[in-house]
């Protein structure tokens, strides 16, 4: 069934005070009878007793229009501050934010030195200026993947502590497959691009079928997936099953990738342009099918969360459109900025952002699923997550 909302926030929108956002009320509320009878449904926030995950963003707030301090926010409440710039070990650049649940990591790079922080607390310092561009903690370990500033060679650490270097190597995303901490990368070989899988920090080459270009790969369920086209169709092959899918026609290839279905199921996408002009597309195949995915975007992104949804601005910029794939639209919103794919987050269905009023940078305000609060604070975010913290562990207050 196909899911329209037609939700449009009009341009007439401005996140000011003689005009607030609808309030939009966050957080847990364990008194049954205490529900708000305008809510929506019993997944509503504050509804009855089950337990509701918060809203956490992180980002850069200002002062007299200069970045001051890096502050975690829960429920649009901040919850912490860590101040920015001079001495400080806490960068205001919005890419060496990593806000991953509740806790918030970050990258500070110095001359000849990168320390990584946790909650403003340092975990470790690289001996050398590194650019980190992805941070993920599994089991009781923090992985990292980094670039050198000098050598623009690709690292992966755990922990700090060096575990594969390759220079020129280009990493995709990290992820968990059960006990398996995963990602691939590409380098060239010769005069070949060659893929390698990375499991635990072991890495190994990842051999072509044939003649079948490779493009990606992926474990999946303990299955190592690749992505491959020769032909005129593309295959997801894990050894033992393959699958096909043709080639559309009208469209170049920008760029493909693997992304998982569940726990067992590989998705093959590939994101193309349209041979007659500068509209880009994205071919999907899932269940067996493959369907196009377009909207004129300048830009795209996937959330990695069930259902997977997709957030595209219009070629002008002018519209934000968010998708529940493979259905169409799901909300436009008008007048707003997204910094990156970090201010986006779905659960059970619905999506969360974190967006900034196109007029006033900063400005910004949280949206949840259609309803809206106010950031109040002259605030940029730079990333935004779903977590409970009924455990009582949660950070102090400032």
């Amino acid at each position: 069934m196909k899911r329209s909302l037609n939700l449009i926030i009009a341009s007439s929108i401005l996140l000011s005070a003689c005009d607030p956002f609808p309030s939009l009320t966050l957080g847990r509320n364990d008194s049954p009878g205490s529900r708000d009878p305008q809510q929506k449904d019993s997944n509503s926030w504050g509804a009855g007793t089950k337990v509701i995950p918060d809203i956490y963003v992180c980002g850069v707030e200002y002062k007299d229009h200069k970045a001051a301090n890096l502050v975690l926010l829960r429920n649009a409440q901040k919850i912490l501050e860590l101040p920015v710039g001079g001495n400080s070990k806490v960068s205001a650049e919005s890419d060496s934010h990593f806000l991953i649940g509740k806790e918030l990591y970050t990258s500070c790079c110095l001359e000849n030195s990168t320390i990584i922080c946790l909650n403003g607390e340092e975990l470790f310092c690289v001996d050398r200026a590194e650019y980190f561009t992805q941070i993920l903690p599994f089991l009781d370990d923090v992985w990292t993947v980094s670039y050198g500033l000098q050598s623009n060679s690709m690292c992966l650490r755990k922990n700090g502590q060096l575990m594969l270097e390759c220079p020129g190597g280009k990493a995709g995303k990290m992820y968990a497959d059960h006990d398996r901490l995963c990602f691939r990368y590409s380098n060239t070989v010769g005069e070949e691009l060659q893929l390698f899988h990375v499991e635990n920090g072991a890495q190994s080459a990842v051999k072509q079928n044939g003649k079948r270009l490779l493009l990606d790969v992926r474990s999946i369920g303990g299955k190592c997936w690749t992505l491959g086209f020769e032909g005129d169709k593309y295959y997801l092959d894990n050894g033992t099953d393959c699958l096909s899918f043709p080639k559309r026609y009208g469209f170049s290839r920008i760029d493909s990738e693997i992304v998982a279905k569940g726990d067992e199921e590989p998705m093959g996408i590939i994101h193309m342009k349209s041979n007659y002009g500068p509209m880009p597309a994205d071919q999907i195949f899932m269940n067996g099918e493959d369907f196009l995915i377009g909207a004129g975007s300048t830009n795209y992104y996937y959330l990695d969360n069930q259902p997977f949804m997709k957030a595209t601005f219009d070629r002008e910029a002018e519209k934000l459109h968010l998708c529940l794939l493979p259905d169409e639209e799901y909300a436009i919103l008008e007048n707003v900025r997204m910094s990156s794919e970090r201010c986006a987050c779905t659960c059970e269905g619905k999506m969360y952002l974190c967006l900034q009023a196109k007029d006033n940078p900063e400005k910004s305000f949280i949206w949840a699923d259609g309803e809206t609060v106010n950031i109040d604070m002259a605030f940029v975010p730079s990333g935004i997550s779903l977590a409970s913290s009924a455990d009582g562990s949660d950070l102090p207050e400032p």
